[in-house]
């Protein structure tokens, strides 16, 4: 198993036409797997489908479970925050 952090950079250009702060973000409970909406979010997008309550950037942001495992196997998927260590601060 492994916990990948998310990461974002922006730019001074970037931050200048697009003013947010994110330090309220930091510690959001979040999976990649919900990463178009974040992008999209980022980008400015909306389309059918975005869903707002999934980017970790967004204030309507819900944090949902985070499943690992193999999701083509009949019970293979685990909540990740119920493993040992899995909800300490740090691999939120």
């Amino acid at each position: 198993m492994y916990t990948i952090p998310f990461l974002l950079w922006t730019s001074e250009k970037w931050q200048a036409t697009h003013p947010r702060d994110f330090s309220q973000d930091v510690d959001r409970k979040y999976s990649l797997a919900e990463l178009i909406h974040t992008w999209s979010d980022l980008a400015g997008l909306s389309y059918d489908g975005y869903d707002p309550t999934r980017s970790v950037v967004n204030p309507q942001f819900k944090e949902t479970t985070r499943w690992i495992g193999n999701p083509y196997k009949k019970n293979a998927l685990i909540d990740y925050d119920t493993l040992p260590y899995g909800d300490q601060v740090g691999n939120q």
